[in-house]
């Protein structure tokens, strides 16, 4: 699920936390959850800086 997550997939997978109320207490994994939003969305900055240079 974390691979999924850190594939892109994090805003899905958000929205079902909060929907279906899944997980979302959990704090180990809310833990490895933001960690790999985190790493998504630097991933995507560093990309966007990449291409316009």
């Amino acid at each position: 699920m974390h691979l999924f997550a850190l594939c892109g997939g994090w805003p899905g997978a958000l929205a079902a936390q909060h929907l279906l109320r899944h997980k979302y207490r959990k704090r180990a994994f809310q833990v490895k959850f933001w960690g790999t939003v985190a790493v998504n969305v630097v991933a995507m900055v560093l990309w966007q800086y990449v291409i316009a240079i």
